[in-house]
């Protein structure tokens, strides 16, 4: 047996490391230009900015459902899996958002109202996401049960907003936000 007395205690310095700083540094820096241009566009073209910030949202959204989707037999959390479930739908109602828009001329007749709706109809799929997560901890949960209670939650929502025009008042043109809407 051999000793090797001439080791060093000191561990050299890691390239992987670096490279890993490397990275988190260019990605900050990648991070921030973006934003600083999605604010320049914004100041200069309000319905660009608007439709480019609400894009990312709903690619988030969309993300957050396909990694969740991706490790559902893997997380013993049904938290995740509620609040990963959900983004999917959220993410639906934040593209209707954009397609009712005021100045995207998609849908006639929408509005400012249409539009504030269609934006608190995605909050509220998010605040019951928020709200049921906790009570499914510890209980027995399937992405195909939450997909359907999130389907009918959202198809209620639409109805409620284009079909049977119930919602209640969010925007009034001249006036701006209505009760409601401020307290939502």
């Amino acid at each position: 047996m051999r000793l090797n007395l001439t080791s060093s205690f000191t561990a050299p310095a890691d390239a992987g490391d670096r490279n890993n700083l490397i990275e988190v540094l260019t990605s900050g820096l990648v991070s921030l230009v973006a934003l600083a241009l999605l604010y320049i566009v914004a100041r200069q073209h309000q319905l660009v900015g608007h439709v480019l910030a609400e894009t990312l949202s709903i690619v988030v959204s969309g993300a957050i459902f396909v990694v969740t989707w991706n490790v559902r037999r893997f997380i013993a959390s049904n938290y995740l899996l509620v609040v990963g479930t959900a983004s999917l739908f959220i993410a639906g109602f934040d593209l209707i958002h954009v397609l009712t828009y005021p100045g995207m001329d998609l849908i006639a007749g929408g509005g400012t109202n249409l539009t504030t709706q269609t934006w608190l109809g995605s909050r509220f799929l998010l605040a019951t996401a928020l709200l049921a997560a906790p009570l499914a901890i510890g209980r027995r949960v399937t992405v195909r049960g939450l997909g359907l209670a999130f389907a009918l939650l959202s198809a209620l929502l639409i109805a409620t907003i284009f079909y049977w025009p119930i919602f209640p008042t969010t925007y009034i043109e001249g006036v701006g936000l209505t009760p409601f809407k401020r307290f939502s």
